[in-house]
């Protein structure tokens, strides 16, 4: 989270993190860091990576209409991003920038900003994680991210490495304990979720 100009700074993070690969896998093709940007002067959160409709998910901002700072901002020809609230509180700052009086204590902002964490903290996925090998002439291994619902599967040969998104963790279970994994993995997996290729 970024408040104010520490947005640019947030940013910067955001480029540098998503520069970085990992064992062939390029870390802009998942959405290991997320960012909500508060009172920003920037005119755009993180940068693009490789799938726009991750960085949609990971990314948030919340700004005043009556955010002074940053309405000078926009008027001086800077292109912050617009404002999306307005809240029926008054704030003991007058510039209505405060990130603690103004947005954390705001209302409606206060609650918004929570939400919008929690929000990006459960789109979040993390790097290769650990796998067991299984009992099969495809498969070599597979792991499971219970909290977001990610299950990893890596084949036999080819080294190749997929993701299937929003698998529920009783299909990982039986997948482990299935008398033919890869038979399965065929009339259970494949197919039947979201998934992409990481190398």
């Amino acid at each position: 989270m970024a408040h104010s100009q520490g947005n640019f700074y947030g940013n910067e993070s955001w480029r540098s993190v998503y520069q970085t690969s990992t064992a062939g896998i390029a870390w802009n093709e998942l959405k290991l860091m997320g960012m909500v940007s508060v009172a920003t002067p920037a005119s755009q959160v993180g940068y693009p990576l490789s799938y726009p409709v991750d960085q949609q998910s990971v990314t948030r901002y919340l700004t005043l209409f009556d955010d002074l700072v940053i309405n000078l901002l926009r008027s001086a020809a800077f292109g912050p991003l617009p404002a999306n609230v307005t809240n029926s509180t008054v704030s003991d700052d007058w510039k209505n920038h405060s990130f603690g009086m103004s947005y954390v204590l705001g209302d409606p902002s206060g609650q918004l900003l929570k939400d919008q964490i929690r929000s990006v903290a459960y789109s979040l996925e993390t790097l290769p994680f650990d796998r067991q090998p299984v009992d099969s002439s495809a498969l070599a291994s597979a792991g499971y991210d219970p909290t977001a619902r990610i299950l990893e599967i890596e084949f036999v040969g080819s080294d190749s490495l997929y993701r299937y998104y929003d698998v529920p963790k009783s299909v990982y279970q039986d997948l482990l304990s299935a008398d033919s994994v890869g038979r399965y993995y065929n009339l259970a997996i494949r197919g039947q979720y979201p998934s992409r290729r990481l190398n």
